[in-house]
Order: C-alpha cells, then sequence, then structure tokens
C-alpha cells in the first residue's frame, strides 16, 4: 500500500503543476458576442479592425446617435449632448449639452460649417461649430399644439412640423437659419376630406431646386395615423401652391419617416412595401419597386448612394440590402443575408468601392461590385452593446466613425 502511495504522489504533483494555473473555460453570457466581454473595457482594438482611437462616451450607454465629420472635427451627437473631437487625434474640443431638450431626433450641420441644429419635438436648438456655443434656442410654446419629433436645415431655412394636438391640424413653419425666433406658416394640412379622415402629418421634407426657372420646391409626405393613409406633395415656395401631389401610395398606409432623398431631378420615398421614383418636374411615378415579400418592409432607415454601381441604398427591416437603379428601379445590388435589422442600426453609407453598415450589433463592410462582406465585427461590450446609429466616413483620410453605446471609434476604412 505504502508503495502504491508513493508511486501515486508524483503523479498527482505533475497534475497539479500542470492543471492549477490554468485559467476557467471562458463561457460567454449571453448578451456577449464577443468574449472577452466586460462593461469597462479598454477597447484598442475591435475585432481585426485596424482602430485608431477610441473615447468613451460619457455617462455610459445612450442607444442611437448621430455622427458628422467635417473639415477634420467629428461632431458627435449622443443624448442630450454634442461632442467635437479631433478626427485625427480622439482629442476633445468641446461638448455641448441641454438637458431640457434632451435626445436628439434631428441633427443637421449648414452646409458651409458654420453651426449645428438638434431638435427633439417642441425643442430647438442652433450651436456654433467652433465654439460650442449655443446660438439659438426656440421652444414651440402655442397652447394646444406641440412640434413633432423632426425637422430639417433645407437651404437657408429651418423647418418644422407644428401639429395640434388633438391630430386634427398641422402646419409646416420655416424661419431663417440665423434667426430662428420669427417663424413662417408655409403648408397646412386639417384633418378632414383632404386626408380622407386621418390624422393630418407632415413629415420627409426635403428640398429641389426647378434648374429651369429657379422655383424652390419643397416635397413631402402627409404620414398620417388612424386610419393609416400616405399622400406625396410637391408644393411651390415661389407661389405657394401644390404642383402635383400623389394620395395613399401604400396599401398598409405607412411609410418610412426619414427624409426623402431627392437626386437627379426626381425624389424617392420609402412606403412600407414599396420604394417608389416620382418626377420632380411633373409629378409622375418614374418607377415602383415592391419588396418581395411583403411581410418585408422598407423602414426606418434612409437611403445611401453607391456611386461606383449607381445604386441608392435600401437596407429594409429584414436581412436584405438592396441597391436599386435611381433611373428604373432594377436591382444593381440584392444581398439576401446582409445582416439581422435593427430600428438602431444606421443608415448604409458608401465610400471608395465598399458599403459600410450597422445591423443589431455588428458593424458590416461590403464591396459594392459583387456584395461580398469582407468583415462583420460586434462591438465588445456586454450590456446592450451593439454598434448603432450613423457611420461617418472621412474620406479624405480614409476613416470612418461608429459608436457602440459605450465607445466612438475612429476605424480605418477597408483598404484592399
Amino acid at each position: 500500500m505504502k508503495k502504491y502511495i508513493m508511486t501515486l504522489i508524483p503523479i498527482l504533483l505533475a497534475y497539479l503543476l500542470f492543471t492549477a494555473c490554468e485559467p476557467d473555460a471562458v463561457v460567454p453570457p449571453a448578451d456577449c458576442p464577443n468574449p472577452p466581454c466586460s462593461d469597462s473595457p479598454e477597447p484598442s482594438k475591435i475585432g481585426i479592425l485596424d482602430t485608431l482611437w477610441s473615447v468613451p462616451i460619457e455617462g455610459g450607454y445612450t442607444g442611437t446617435n448621430h455622427i458628422v465629420v467635417i473639415s477634420g472635427v467629428v461632431y458627435f451627437s449622443v443624448g442630450s449632448s454634442i461632442i467635437a473631437y479631433d478626427a485625427v487625434k480622439g482629442e476633445k474640443l468641446w461638448r455641448w449639452d441641454d438637458q431640457e431638450l434632451g435626445r436628439h431626433i434631428s441633427f443637421y450641420i449648414c452646409s458651409k460649417g458654420e453651426s449645428v441644429f438638434v431638435q427633439n419635438f417642441s425643442d430647438i436648438a442652433s450651436v456654433d461649430l467652433v465654439s460650442g456655443a449655443t446660438i439659438k434656442r426656440y421652444r414651440e410654446t402655442t397652447e394646444g399644439h406641440y412640434g413633432a419629433p423632426r425637422g430639417a436645415l433645407l437651404g437657408d431655412f429651418y423647418y418644422y412640423n407644428k401639429r395640434r394636438s388633438n391630430k386634427s391640424k398641422a402646419t409646416l413653419m420655416r424661419s431663417h437659419k440665423k434667426d430662428m425666433e420669427s417663424w413662417e406658416e408655409v403648408y397646412l394640412i386639417e384633418r378632414g376630406e383632404d386626408t380622407g379622415g386621418s390624422s393630418a402629418n407632415i413629415e420627409s421634407y426635403n428640398l429641389w431646386v426647378n434648374p429651369n426657372s429657379g422655383d424652390s420646391v419643397i416635397v413631402f409626405q402627409h404620414r398620417m395615423s388612424i386610419p393609416n393613409r400616405v399622400d406625396v406633395v410637391a408644393f411651390s415656395l415661389n407661389t405657394r401652391e401644390i404642383l402635383w401631389r400623389h394620395n395613399d401610395v401604400n396599401t398598409s398606409g405607412n411609410s418610412n419617416h426619414q427624409q426623402m432623398l431627392v437626386m437627379n431631378d426626381k425624389a424617392y420615398i420609402m412606403a412600407a412595401e414599396v420604394v417608389i421614383a416620382y418626377d420632380m418636374f411633373t409629378g409622375d411615378v418614374v418607377w415602383e419597386h415592391f419588396a418581395h415579400d411583403l411581410a418585408i418592409r422598407f423602414m426606418f432607415h434612409k437611403f445611401g448612394y453607391a456611386e461606383s454601381i449607381n445604386a441608392i441604398l435600401v437596407k429594409g427591416n429584414s436581412h436584405r440590402l438592396y441597391g436599386l437603379d435611381p433611373e428604373t428601379g432594377e436591382k444593381n445590388l440584392f444581398v439576401e443575408d446582409a445582416g439581422i435589422y435593427s430600428l438602431g442600426a444606421g443608415s448604409p453609407v458608401y465610400h471608395d468601392g465598399i458599403i459600410y453598415y450597422t445591423t443589431a450589433t455588428k458593424l458590416y463592410a461590403m464591396r459594392a461590385s459583387t456584395g461580398q462582406i469582407l468583415w462583420q465585427e460586434d462591438s465588445t461590450m456586454r450590456t446592450n452593446s451593439g454598434f448603432n446609429g450613423d457611420i461617418a466616413i472621412d474620406k479624405e483620410n480614409g476613416v470612418l466613425f461608429a459608436a457602440d453605446g459605450y465607445y466612438l471609434y475612429a476605424i480605418r476604412a477597408f483598404e484592399d
């Protein structure tokens, strides 16, 4: 027996020597897609991506966001804050915050780059892009009325939808971007025969300038509910008359609430099951492209555009990604499995032959010419993690900016 024990001791010692220092097997939790996961990582690198820098989002997870890069500065709208960073170094230049305004549903930067406009329902503010100081602050306070969630900076004017609280009337208002105190009524719709009994609403407005006459035309949708109905309207800002109108354009009465796309003298709208192109001169329907599975809807995301394949990019609430020819509506690109849909996901953006977009958790790069997915990377965060909101691209330096709700990342764009 003693001999047996003496023989067993070396075996036990060897076992302890080679196993005692081994870490426990990593079992990823259900909300940790890319172990090791943590709520406070050092995200120097995201998977295989060349992460140039990253900065924590102050205050923790905040959901979706807006990102724009102009002249070497990244402007990041998250929660009730706008933060400006040096695009190369990631150094914070300034931070603007307005708790009363709250989360920015609309985020528009002037074409000349002097200011940014943000809106959340009845509250609107403009902020200086150099100093981060408030320029103007406006709140819709008319009794019995409120501002709809989104507005838009179109040309030199900021527009928003003023709605009666019982939703019987909607008025499109505008003010010069440097004024924001005196507001002009542009267009009015009231519930009744003109709306088919639906609640009055005005959304998705965009601007077109007639290249022949110089007339400024605003195109928008009556996106109405109870019962559902969608109309598309083109309205002259010079003569203040409706130039053309299409009523009840979608059988289910629903549509994308994001801004309509205006390009090539056409207006494009995502109704729930169909993308429609209108001739801005005549109002004629140029083409319609229906989702081939009507359970799949073209909702929530903005249009993108891929120059190399001349395609309007549409990511619906499905795994599919469409690249539609702007002249014919034919599919120049169609990817059956481009990643799962997410309400908070950003719209597709394009740079140098590559399409970038986010899904429920991942950041994707896809070759536009073939639909090949080049990479798809998860956030390393654990709680409520996932890349979401906008993607911005510094085209001059080949850098993209994205956020996962915890960190803002500068990532080198894909290179062959």
